[in-house]
């Protein structure tokens, strides 16, 4: 099984692999990344610069980076950004599908980005019936809250603020 184009192919070797690198993931059998998510993961290549997310736009797609760096920049009620950064192994665009709300950051490529995505209702499918999956998405999602809170206090002590 091959999916991307020839020029950023990803067969289902490396998305083994890259799966078995990522906390959480690495506990999902074979057969499930095989059946379940290999059949439903779509490849989108980013250039750097590029938009890949704005803010407001409707909740739609899950993205894990498999290679390359975004940055996010989420708008706070002072004018000033609030920046992260995401990097190989992780998610992004999760919370807007989780809560059903509008897209509430910007990404960006920071470096050309090659992304697996999944449409919300192939999202929804799995998240409803295949536990080991969802304790993995939600683990990630957790983490990355921690770590961009810690962020956020950082740009504040930084900032002055």
């Amino acid at each position: 099984m091959v999916l991307g184009s020839s020029h950023d192919e990803v067969t289902f070797d490396d998305l083994r692999t890259f799966f078995s690198g990522i906390p959480g993931f690495k506990n999902i059998s074979e057969q499930d990344l095989h059946d379940l998510v290999a059949p439903i993961v779509c490849i989108v290549t980013y250039e750097a610069g590029q938009k890949i997310i704005h803010i407001g736009d409707p909740g739609d797609t899950l993205f894990l980076l498999y290679r390359g760096r975004v940055k996010g920049e989420i708008p706070t009620k002072d004018g000033r950004k609030n920046q992260f950064f995401i990097g190989s192994g992780e998610i992004f665009g999760e919370m807007a599908l989780v809560s059903q709300a509008r897209r509430s950051a910007d990404i960006s490529a920071v470096e050309r980005c090659l992304c697996l995505t999944i449409d919300i209702e192939s999202f929804r499918s799995i998240m409803k019936n295949h536990w080991p999956i969802v304790q993995a998405v939600a683990g990630m999602i957790g983490e990355r809250i921690i770590r961009h809170t810690i962020q956020f206090e950082n740009q504040k002590k930084t900032a002055g603020v």
